[in-house]
This record gives structure tokens, sequence and C-alpha cells, in this order.
């Protein structure tokens, strides 16, 4: 499992690679006048005492947040009252790749922020996602009515099902009950918890995804383990359909390294996943399950209730999440919030083992 005495690493192109224990991190963190608190005993930290506004960090401050990102691999920052570009400015003061952000922010300006999502105009990488609540005027952005929207809770990466997934991911609470939750596992831990012989195996493996097929066919809402879609027989249908239309899925090792940081983890998509190369679809989705299933024991998750002005940030590559618990919940719930993903050019590599 994860070391809870891992050290911070961070060897980004262009950015300072740091190590250090938890327990100087604590120090140091201390010494600016901030707090860390340790929200699970393999990952996430809460920092307070932080006013998200990278214009006033200093060179060391940075290198310090850095770090507790390397080490924690997820970031809770209560009590932020930001502007969309205070917000972007600080998520990007994390290491990134900033040519592939950069691009995407610029390709995405001067579109319609309605389509297919709700984006911030000046900010466009920052898309908007209001449950329950109308929005007049809200930073470029109207609805006339209130929105729903449904959330799957399902484990799972941002585009855990793409070679260059997103490095980074960013969520900030402008509004929220206390129905609205998440959960957290760790991605490396279920490479890390495996046998020599069993991670042989395991980099052996080439998932299959259907995204054009399973994305938007209401197929969802039984999630065995709250991994794989069902039933059955639906995604055989609808990946039939998918066929008939002539697209097709995409393939990509199970288990990666990522060359930013040099991490071994889990990536996908289970909500996407349809089978691995070679196999029928029921024993693949036992085969994933087994990897799966024992990184989100209790013990191992962390849970979040989202209060409003939290800012959360995280690793992509290295973490799994859920949205909130249930149907039943996602009905009591009402939020705003904003969801940052930044691109990366550097793909994820098969392991060598």
């Amino acid at each position: 499992m994860t070391s809870a005495t891992r050290l911070a690493c961070v060897s980004v192109v262009g950015f300072k690679t740091d190590q250090r224990p938890k327990s100087a991190l604590k120090e140091k963190f201390a010494q600016e006048g901030w707090s860390l608190e340790e929200l699970h005993r393999t990952l996430g930290a809460r920092i307070t005492g932080v006013a998200a506004d990278p214009s006033s960090f200093s060179p060391e401050q940075r290198t310090l947040l850095a770090a507790a990102f390397a080490t924690y691999d997820l970031l809770l920052f209560p009590d932020q009252v930001l502007t969309p570009a205070q917000e972007f400015a600080f998520i990007t003061s994390f290491p990134h790749d900033e040519n592939a952000v950069a691009r995407a922010q610029n390709s995405l300006k001067g579109q319609d922020p309605y389509s297919p999502v709700l984006r911030i105009p000046d900010c466009p990488l920052i898309t908007v996602w209001p449950h329950g609540i109308p929005l007049t005027d809200y930073w470029g952005l109207s609805t006339p009515e209130a929105v729903w929207e449904d959330h799957h809770a399902a484990w799972r990466q941002d585009w855990g099902d793409r070679p260059s997934s997103n490095s980074l991911s960013a969520l900030y609470h402008v509004e929220s009950n206390e129905s609205n939750q998440v959960s957290f596992c760790s991605a490396s831990a279920a490479w890390e918890r495996l046998t020599p012989e069993e991670q042989s195996s395991a980099a052996k493996l080439r998932a299959v995804y259907r995204r054009d097929a399973f994305a938007g066919c209401g197929v969802f809402d039984t999630c065995e383990d709250k991994i794989l879609r069902m039933p059955h027989e639906e995604c055989e249908r609808v990946c039939a359909a998918a066929d008939a239309r002539g697209t097709a899925g995409t393939v990509m090792p199970l288990f990666n390294e990522d060359p930013l940081t040099g991490s071994r983890a889990l990536n996908c998509h289970p909500l996407h996943f349809y089978t691995f190369e070679g196999m029928q679809r029921p024993e693949a989705g036992e085969l994933l399950k087994s990897y799966i299933v024992p990184v989100t024991a209790p013990d191992q998750v962390l849970n979040l209730t989202w209060k409003k002005g939290d800012l959360a940030v995280w690793n992509n590559r290295k973490m799994l999440h859920t949205g909130t618990p249930s149907r039943e919940a996602d009905k009591t719930s009402t939020r705003l919030f904003h969801m940052t993903l930044l691109d990366c050019d550097a793909p994820l590599q098969p392991i060598a083992v």
C-alpha cells in the first residue's frame, strides 16, 4: 500500500525537484503561518491560512505547495472567495504542462460558452456546473431555470480512457449543501499492492473503452460495486449500435507510468470500460473489479463533504474519485461548482516489468 511516510517529489520539466518528509512539510507550513492537516493516512491534506492568490506567493511558497501536492496527491483549500481569473491563476500555479494548458485555453476562447457545457467566457477552461440553482448573469452565463445534472456514483478518473489524460483536476464550490459528497482513493495503490508476478500480468492488460457507445446512452442507472455499467445485455446493445454507426473505441494499457512524475498507477474510466483485449466482457469485468475493489475498501477511501468555498486540486493520474454516493442523495443536493482540467501533452507510458 502507499506508504504514509513517503517523500514529496516534484519532477516536472521546468519545476524544481523537492524532497521532504511529511513532518518537515508540516513544520515548514507552520513557519509560513499556514496549517497542513492530513485528511487520510495515505492521501489528502487540508491547508488553511492560504489565500488562493498566487500573485502574493514567494518562490519558496510555490515550491512548498508543489511539494505538498506531490506528497498528498490532493489538497483542499477551504473558505476561498475567488474570481475566475484568481481561481485559474491559483490552479495553474501548480506544476503543469504550460504549453498544453495555454493551447487548450486559447482554442476555447470565442466559442459558444453554452456548448457543450457552460464555460466562463474569459476563462474557458473553467466549466460551471449548477445543480438545482438557476444562473443570472453569472460571469456572463445565465440559465432560465434551475439545471439538474445526473452525476454518476462510480469510480473513475477524468478522461481516464485516454492516453493523454489531464494531469490535474480542480473543483471550486461556490455553493454547496451537505448532500454533496465525493470519495477519493489511490490509483497508485492499485499497482503497489500487487506482487511482482501480478504486476507482470497486469502490465500486459489492454483495456477497450467504448465512450462512443456509452456516452449519453442512458445505461448508467446501476453500477456494480460503483465500477461497471450494468446490465450486460444493454451494454452489448449500445456497442452494437455504435458499431453500426461506424464508430470505434479506444485501447490503452490499464496500468501506466506517468513520464512527468515516474509514478505507476491504474488509469481508467470504468463507466466507459467494455472489456480487455482477448477476453469476454463478464470475465474482463471481474478482473477489473479485482484491481479496483481492494483500493476502494472503506479504510482506503477519503470521503469529503463539500462546503461553500472549498477549492480542491488533485493529481488526476494517481487518483480515482466518485460523485455523490447515491441517486437519492443527488436528488436532495444543490450545488454550484467550477471544474478545471489541466491538459497534458505527455502521454502515459505502458509499464515495462
